[in-house]
């Protein structure tokens, strides 16, 4: 304990910035002022419910009463006395999930038939919910997300856009083909589809779905090319800074980003408090570049992804009002929006077959990565073969992975290539760039240094990454300092500002500027390594990640299609070391480095829309399969219910007299519940298995392989040829087919025949001499029984 509180000790001091701080903050918690209480009535509750639903609908479209309630807890913290505590939080869980705030999704089988809404005791858990509900089950939106989402639906569908003509767009593409400076960079015909789509459909709201690397920042650029020739004025626009600056160096023409459109229109509308305390002050004047858009001006969004459908609803009205032609370009299986997101699908689906795919990767020097990396886009683990065939997975202990990732990267950085590391969190980052900043300085002094945000130093010759927009801070004629933007630090000076030239791609250096001490302290951090989530957009030409095996598919996928010429990732197969850490499964059972990577694979990790919830719930395979589950789970339990144990024990010792050693056999319990089943009929169980112990060609009726056989279960698994030509020579009342026979035509799996009977559809004979279930000879042409059950009635007779 003692070692943890100086560890803690050390961690503040770096954090507040010294003892002086440190002892500020000690006396602060230790001495609180007395708190101020609310009034606490139904007025207040339902602010704070509504301040709930605002917060827990912005993050998800659907939700559950585990996320109001960790929600409403975070809210009324410190406002609501303890002995209130219990009652204010149920009162204000209760007001959030009302029918006036929040819409509970009904069960479409309930609604079908409503006699399943009364639950069986025998089947209903304490609460009065099915057990074959989840706890917690119930899922709510809000009629605010549902009617957000039905707005993007319908901008979708919209064909009220502006179009260029076909020999426009042809002539933009024609010279583009012929520039000498576009030689290495062809358009494929994923590409030359879109431009011509993009450019020409007419839609108001159009959307490409671009996997990484396929080239979309080309097309988009002779897209706006063709639109500029056409008469017509370009707009770009993207979720993050650094985005907007690619974007804009690409498609030659002005891009901002989302945010700051959106903060302009905010700023210009006036408001109801504005008008109220302000009302002598009018709102400022729109800028230029946004009273310039109009209905010949296209408007170029690149990694619509990212945007949370509120900005997104908010951007696609504005822009549609002003009569814009809005096309969306970004990848549904990237790093998604960090709020609420999922009507992207929904209007994907809207849209159909206007909605434009490339998928031709461009990027990889091996064309074989580039369907690789589509593999593991789709979550397809036979996607993982490439990188393992080409050495690109190396596993190792939680402290040598760190170490691993740096080698490789050093190596290539060493050679010249243009490399970066990345992790999934900030702790490894860190350990990432202290390793590289170590060795950069071995066998040197560091000279003057400044701390940065990582609690790490910096100083001349340090790659540093900013990690705040600063538009004050401009960058040659028409940049700034935006987040994400790599440095090398070229002067220390005393007040802890840092004179740092522009790190560009392929280690190309670009304009200089100063960055001041409190910008440097708060918003800079050593660039050598980066998180998976601001890589989104980076191509180098290799790429070393570090991972933890916790990540997702899309942090996966973004990780492995950086490099041009090769991505390597580095997982650990091994516990961290930490004592509670020898106690987990993984201690126990330690995983592969493929283990790992599959798993990674099936954290899809997507947004779901209200929408695509509903119509999953609705979606009659989903629900069938559902049904027959529950079906084949609780009809053995409600007949071990209505029989009891006394009746079930009397068939057990029957049927075991009957044929020794029956209940021990795997099959059991199939047939138990089948007996069963004709005692609740009116029949006589014993004596009908009697019967078919008795009777002949028992291994053989479609019921024994179905699971209700007495002696011959593992007949049921003879289902190929291989395995019914093993099982024939054993049992000569079984026959396989001859040599080279595939089988019945249409029929969906390969069938038996009965010996001495051939099929006329495929001519297998075979004669041979039957036997019965106890062992006797059988005349060869017994017939089968005309009582067998048929059809779906019949398969769930004989389960």
């Amino acid at each position: 304990m003692a070692e943890q509180r100086a560890a803690w000790r050390r961690q503040a001091l770096a954090v507040l910035g010294g003892q002086a701080a440190l002892a500020a903050m000690i006396t602060a918690a230790l001495h609180p002022g007395a708190p101020v209480r609310p009034v606490i009535d139904a007025d207040w509750i339902g602010r704070c419910a509504d301040r709930v639903v605002a917060t827990v609908s912005a993050q998800r479209s659907v939700w559950r009463r585990s996320h109001v309630r960790a929600e409403v807890e975070r809210v009324i913290r410190g406002l609501v006395p303890v002995a209130q505590w219990a009652r204010v939080s149920a009162a204000v869980e209760q007001q959030a999930l009302a029918p006036t705030r929040s819409v509970a999704r009904g069960d479409p089988d309930v609604a079908a038939h409503p006699e399943l809404a009364v639950v069986p005791a025998l089947f209903r858990r304490a609460d009065g919910c099915s057990i074959y509900t989840g706890a917690d089950g119930q899922l709510y939106t809000a009629p605010k997300v549902l009617a957000a989402e039905a707005d993007l639906i319908d901008m979708a569908r919209t064909r009220d856009g502006h179009a260029i003509p076909t020999p426009v767009v042809d002539a933009a593409i024609a010279a583009f083909s012929v520039d000498p400076g576009n030689q290495q960079r062809r358009l494929n015909e994923g590409q030359l589809a879109t431009i011509r789509a993009f450019a020409t459909s007419g839609a108001g709201v159009q959307m490409a779905n671009a996997p990484a690397g396929s080239g979309k920042t080309t097309a988009m650029a002779v897209l706006s090319d063709a639109w500029l020739a056409g008469g017509g004025s370009v707009l770009g626009l993207a979720p993050t800074a650094r985005a907007a600056a690619v974007l804009g160096a690409d498609i030659r023409a002005r891009v901002e980003t989302v945010d700051k459109l959106l903060h302009v229109l905010a700023r210009h509308t006036p408001t109801r408090e504005r008008l109220l305390f302000e009302p002598d002050r009018l709102p400022p004047p729109l800028p230029q570049w946004v009273l310039d858009i109009d209905d010949r001006t296209l408007v170029i969004v690149d990694e619509h992804v990212q945007i949370p459908d509120t900005a997104r609803l908010r951007l696609l009205m504005f822009l549609r009002s002003r009569g814009a032609t809005v096309r969306l370009v970004g990848d549904t299986e990237q790093l998604p929006a960090i709020d609420a997101g999922g009507a992207v699908q929904d209007m994907i689906h809207a849209a159909g077959a206007r909605t434009q795919t490339l998928t031709h990767i461009v990027r990889f020097v091996d064309d074989a990565e580039g369907d690789a990396s589509l593999l593991l886009r789709d979550g397809d683990p036979a996607g993982l073969a490439y990188y393992l065939d080409h050495g690109r997975i190396h596993v190792g202990s939680p402290a040598a992975v760190a170490d691993a990732a740096f080698a490789g990267w050093l190596a290539d950085h060493t050679a010249g290539r243009d490399s970066v590391m990345l992790a999934a969190n900030h702790t490894t980052v860190t350990d990432l760039n202290r390793l590289a900043r170590e060795h950069r300085l071995t066998g040197q002094p560091a000279g003057a240094q400044v701390p940065l945000a990582d609690t790490l130093y910096a100083s001349v010759g340090d790659t540093i990454r900013t990690g705040l927009n600063n538009p004050r801070l401009s960058v040659g004629a028409d940049d700034y300092v935006r987040n994400g933007y790599r440095w090398i630090v070229t002067d220390v000076h005393a007040d802890g500002s840092l004179s740092v030239v522009q790190l560009l791609g392929h280690r190309q250096l670009g304009a200089r500027v100063r960055l001041p001490g409190d910008y440097v302290a708060a918003h800079v951090r050593l660039g050598y390594a980066a998180t998976i989530g601001s890589a989104q957009g980076i191509t180098a030409d290799t790429c070393h990640t570090a991972l933890t095996g916790h990540e997702t598919r899309p942090q996966l996928y973004v990780a492995v299609t950086r490099g041009r010429a090769g991505n390597h990732l580095y997982l650990t197969t091994t516990v961290d070391g930490d004592e509670p850490s020898f106690w987990t499964e993984e201690a126990v059972l330690p995983r592969t480095g493929l283990e790992h990577l599959t798993r990674i694979l099936g954290r899809a990790n997507t947004d779901t829309s209200a929408h695509t919830e509903l119509r999953d719930a609705l979606d009659p395979w989903r629900r069938l399969g559902r049904a027959t589950d529950i079906y084949l789970d609780a009809l053995p339990v409600a007949i071990d219910h209505i029989l009891g144990t006394s009746v079930l024990a009397r068939i057990d010792r029957e049927a075991n007299r009957l044929w020794p050693g029956l209940i021990r056999s795997r099959g059991y319990s199939v047939l138990r519940q089948h007996l069963a089943r004709l005692l609740l009929a009116g029949r006589d169980p014993i004596a009908e298995l009697a019967a078919a112990i008795k009777a002949p060609r028992t291994r053989l009726r479609w019921g024994c392989r179905r699971g209700a056989g007495l002696a011959t279960g593992h007949l049921r698994r003879a289902l190929s040829p291989s395995r019914a030509a093993a099982v024939a020579s054993r049992h000569p009342g079984v026959v396989a087919h001859r040599p080279g026979c595939r089988g019945v035509p249409g029929r969906p799996r390969p069938h038996h025949h009965r010996a001495g009977r051939p099929d006329p559809r495929c001519g297998c004979r075979v004669h041979t001499r039957e036997r019965t279930a106890v062992g006797t000879t059988a005349p060869r042409h017994r017939p089968e029984s005309s009582g067998r059950p048929r059809g779906v009635a019949g398969r769930f007779a004989c389960r």
